[in-house]
């Protein structure tokens, strides 16, 4: 016996969902490949300006490749009041470049001040 019309209208349905389900696989895939590439890139960076830092002079914005990088320089305060050492926090904020920059990595560390 041969397949009737509804049984191979079936068939080609589930196909067809199986299809759909795998292209939204491959590109979820893809998309999270790039954020990963990205994020690994940034860190890269931001780690690079963070050892730049130590000149008190080092810009505190700049551009790298695809890469938007700003760094923010701030008191830190312990909770010890006798303490007499300077301290600063660091942060550094990687974003893709863009109309719309998105912060994809932030670095922050404690250093005494030079």
């Amino acid at each position: 016996m041969g397949f009737t019309l509804i049984e191979v209208l079936i068939a080609l349905a589930i196909v067809a969902t199986m299809t759909a389900a795998l292209v939204v696989t491959v590109g979820q895939d893809a998309r999270t490949r790039l954020a990963v590439q990205q994020r690994r890139e940034g860190l890269m960076i931001a780690q690079s300006v963070l050892d730049q830092m130590a000149d008190p002079n080092a810009p505190l914005q700049g551009q790298w490749g695809a890469y938007g990088w700003r760094v923010v320089r701030q008191p830190y305060q312990l909770a010890d009041p006798l303490d007499r050492h300077p301290l600063e926090q660091i942060s550094v904020a990687v974003g893709v470049a863009g109309a719309k920059r998105r912060e994809i990595v932030r670095l922050t560390t404690v250093r005494i001040k030079p």
